[in-house]
């Protein structure tokens, strides 16, 4: 199972719904290569009315795969697609035991749903980042 992880956890990352540049003032393009254009993965964002980009890099072909390649070149924030590889990785390595492993709160005051312990099924539910 190791063997997806990584894929998996890369392909997460850059597949991230939210096209909102981090800061609209300092957003720079980025060149990429020309390769499969995939207008066709419209109707998936459309379906849940979000708007967001999608890059696959294909080992075999060597070649990339975009959906709305313009906003992929636009610097934005993951949001928490983070959580869905760090929780795999934590749980496949075994520091994550099950969904009711529980960390103790270090104390420092950051959102009311953060400041307590917490097992990963609260930490998803509120991404509560200082668990990841």
């Amino acid at each position: 199972m190791l063997k997806y992880l990584a894929p998996l956890a890369a392909l997460l990352l850059v597949a991230a719904c939210n096209s909102k540049p981090v800061d609209d003032t300092s957003a720079e393009t980025i060149t990429l290569p020309k390769d499969s254009l995939r207008p066709d993965f419209k109707k998936h964002y459309d379906a849940f009315k979000v708007k967001g980009s999608f890059v696959l890099f294909n080992v075999n072909d060597s070649q990339y795969i975009y959906y709305n390649k313009e906003d992929v070149t636009v610097p934005s924030s993951p949001a928490s697609t983070f959580k869905i590889p760090n929780t795999m990785i934590g749980l496949e390595t075994g520091v994550i035991t099950d969904e009711n492993f529980m960390m103790k709160w270090d104390g420092v005051k950051r959102r009311d749903n953060w400041d307590q312990d917490t097992d990963l099924k609260m930490a998803y539910k509120n991404s509560t980042v200082w668990y990841y």
